[in-house]
Protein backbone atom coordinates (compact mmCIF):
# COMPACT_ATOMS: atom_id res chain seq x y z
CA UNK A 1 0.00 0.00 0.00
CA UNK A 2 1.08 3.67 -1.00
CA UNK A 3 0.17 6.13 1.40
CA UNK A 4 0.68 9.94 0.31
CA UNK A 5 0.75 12.11 2.91
CA UNK A 6 -0.05 16.28 3.54
CA UNK A 7 0.05 18.16 6.33
CA UNK A 8 -1.58 22.16 5.82
CA UNK A 9 -0.66 23.54 9.19
CA UNK A 10 2.56 22.22 11.06
CA UNK A 11 5.52 19.56 10.43
CA UNK A 12 3.96 16.20 11.33
CA UNK A 13 5.14 12.15 11.67
CA UNK A 14 3.63 9.61 10.48
CA UNK A 15 4.75 6.29 11.72
CA UNK A 16 2.84 2.79 11.17
CA UNK A 17 3.62 0.54 14.28
CA UNK A 18 4.85 -2.71 13.10
CA UNK A 19 6.32 -1.65 9.58
CA UNK A 20 9.11 0.51 8.30
CA UNK A 21 6.89 3.11 7.95
CA UNK A 22 7.97 6.72 9.28
CA UNK A 23 7.62 9.75 7.70
CA UNK A 24 8.01 13.21 8.16
CA UNK A 25 5.26 15.43 6.81
CA UNK A 26 6.14 18.83 5.58
CA UNK A 27 3.59 21.54 5.40
CA UNK A 28 2.95 22.28 1.57
CA UNK A 29 4.92 19.09 0.85
CA UNK A 30 4.03 15.78 -0.67
CA UNK A 31 5.33 12.63 1.46
CA UNK A 32 5.35 9.25 0.16
CA UNK A 33 5.91 5.75 1.98
CA UNK A 34 5.06 2.44 1.00
CA UNK A 35 4.28 -0.25 3.28
CA UNK A 36 3.72 -4.47 2.50
CA UNK A 37 1.28 -5.92 5.21
CA UNK A 38 2.40 -9.85 5.26
CA UNK A 39 -0.22 -10.50 8.22
CA UNK A 40 -3.27 -9.63 8.93
CA UNK A 41 -4.59 -7.50 11.66
CA UNK A 42 -5.22 -3.89 12.74
CA UNK A 43 -2.06 -1.55 12.43
CA UNK A 44 -1.95 1.93 14.43
CA UNK A 45 -0.70 4.75 12.69
CA UNK A 46 0.91 7.99 15.26
CA UNK A 47 2.13 11.30 15.30
CA UNK A 48 5.70 11.21 16.15
CA UNK A 49 6.63 14.72 15.81
CA UNK A 50 4.73 17.33 18.50
CA UNK A 51 2.81 19.33 16.39
CA UNK A 52 0.72 21.33 19.07
CA UNK A 53 -2.68 20.98 20.98
CA UNK A 54 -4.33 17.72 20.42
CA UNK A 55 -1.19 16.14 19.22
CA UNK A 56 -2.32 13.45 21.53
CA UNK A 57 -5.38 12.68 19.71
CA UNK A 58 -3.61 12.21 16.20
CA UNK A 59 -4.09 8.46 15.71
CA UNK A 60 -5.53 6.04 13.46
CA UNK A 61 -5.53 2.52 12.16
CA UNK A 62 -5.01 0.82 9.27
CA UNK A 63 -6.86 -2.77 8.81
CA UNK A 64 -5.08 -5.39 6.67
CA UNK A 65 -6.94 -8.49 5.69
Amino acid sequence: VTFLITSKDVIHGFRIQGTNVNVMVVPGEMSKATARFDRPGEYLILCTEYCGVGHQGMFGKVIAE
